[in-house]
């Protein structure tokens, strides 16, 4: 294609549609392979948020770690340390990261390639070069201990809670073009899904496609549970949470008092555009 041009949206038809349309330019802050500035040992705080309409990243700074402090609502219960940060589109990421470099050097961040489902993967290169990072010639400031970032947040009570199962599905029609549904209801068609003010619900997402969904909720925060209906510790706030492909897992929300129609939808835009998306119905005492 020409350079600073947009394929169309619709290529590759249904079928570009239910895999998700990737596309081939890598953007950090609207740039191609930027250069960022940086003091050698100083740790930086990053705010990340994934705004690709269907590409997984998988940031690698090679032997630098991340260590999460937060998510999409802000800190979560605890730290934890990951060798790279992957997020799904629409996932938000509070970060510290210390990059390992000598001063005058340029470190190479690579977006490595995600399996995210049937043909993420098959005759791809395994990174794309993704951002730089320049360290002045100022002296490497010493290393120090990272601040223990905690939050108090207390599970949502289980007890009582609606139970809602949600199945995502895709179908192909006579004419071969694929359509995804929520529940075998492609956009829920008039049925929308009850919640009354107050009331807590937990959501079992069962994801029966062959490509995982970034599944997120409008207007209201949640919180991860296992199997056994118990916290998935870091306890964290979440409004788009990964649903792996031919995988399931269960989220639990409370709908505070704001009456009205919330969406619910695939964060990949193509499926959600594809049918992948439904509508709460949250209904007030008044």
């Amino acid at each position: 294609e020409s350079p600073g041009t947009f394929e169309d949206p619709e290529s590759g038809g249904s079928g570009g549609m239910a895999f998700g349309r990737d596309g081939n330019r890598l953007l950090i802050n609207g740039q191609v392979v930027p250069t960022f500035q940086a003091r050698a040992g100083e740790t930086e705080r990053w705010r990340v948020v994934n705004t690709a309409k269907s590409r997984y990243y998988e940031i690698d700074l090679g032997s630098g770690k991340f260590t999460l402090i937060g998510t999409d609502g802000g800190l979560q219960e605890f730290p934890t340390q990951h060798d790279t940060l992957v997020l799904a589109p629409g996932e938000r990421a509070d970060v510290l990261v210390r990059p390992e470099g000598k001063p005058g050097e340029t470190l190479l961040a690579r977006a490595l390639l995600f399996n995210r489902g049937y043909g993420s993967i098959e005759a791809r290169l395994p990174f794309e070069d993704y951002f730089n990072f320049h360290f002045s010639n100022e002296p490497e400031l010493p290393a120090v201990k990272l601040p223990d970032v905690r939050r108090d947040i207390k599970p949502i009570p289980t007890a009582g809670a609606t139970p809602v199962k949600l199945d995502l599905v895709i179908f192909q029609h006579p004419d071969k073009s694929f359509e995804y549904a929520i529940n075998n209801i492609p956009y829920m068609k008039d049925h929308d899904l009850p919640a009354k003010t107050g009331e807590t619900q937990i959501w079992t997402l069962n994801n029966k496609t062959k490509w995982s969904h970034p599944f997120h909720l409008h207007g209201f925060f949640f919180q991860q549970l296992d199997e056994k209906d118990q916290p998935v510790h870091p306890i964290a706030w979440k409004d788009t949470i990964n649903v792996p492909y031919e995988k399931s897992i269960k989220i639990i929300v409370k709908f505070e008092d704001r009456p009205g129609m919330w969406m619910t939808h695939c964060h990949i835009l193509d499926h959600a555009e594809g049918g992948l998306m439904g509508m709460v119905h949250l209904v007030g005492d008044k």
